[in-house]
Formats: C-alpha cells, structure tokens, sequence
C-alpha cells in the first residue's frame, strides 16, 4: 500500500528554489523557462509524497545530515530529502555539487 505523505521544505531548500528561479528568470532572462522548470521541479517534488520510500539512502549524503537521507534528480538538479512522518526536503542543489 502506497503512502501519501505530506512534503516540507527546510529553510535552506526554500532558499534553494528562490535561488534557482531568481537565476534562470533574472540571468539568464527567461521567465517563461523559469515557470515551466520551477513547475515541473515542483511536480516531481510531490510525487515523493507517493514513492519517497523507494528511493535508496545514500550513505555519504547521511553522513553529512546526520540522518537517513535520499536524494532524487530533476533534470541537473538533485532534490535531497529524508523521510520521518512526512518528506522533508533538505536541500535542492545542482548534481554537480553532490560530491561523495
């Protein structure tokens, strides 16, 4: 039985989406792309509601939270979360920064 758990942002993951958005929308001057990214982004984050379950821990990222955590790509960005009675989305990064 699939569980649908609620999904929470850090701090640091809420500043993470503001910071993505502001740079495609503002430096790379293109709001529309901004949109349709940050929609999708968002989209994909829900679905971990359904399915976060089925995403393995990593075991270097836990080392570095402390905690259990999982991490999903979008396009060139890694959505890092962990699971308690919801899904906490930690951090949203660029793949290139997740270095193990």
């Amino acid at each position: 039985m699939m569980t649908n758990r609620y999904i929470k942002y850090t701090s640091e993951a809420l500043e993470d989406l503001f910071n993505l958005n502001a740079y495609i929308e503002m430096d790379c001057k293109s709001p529309y792309t901004a949109r349709i990214y940050m929609t999708e982004l968002e989209e994909r984050i829900q679905m971990l509601g359904y399915c976060a379950d089925s995403f393995p821990v990593v075991p270097e990222l836990t080392e570095m939270y402390h905690k259990p955590v999982k991490r999903v790509n979008y396009k060139n960005m890694a959505v890092i979360f962990s699971i308690e009675e919801y899904v906490v989305i930690e951090r949203i990064i660029p793949q290139s920064m997740v270095i193990y």
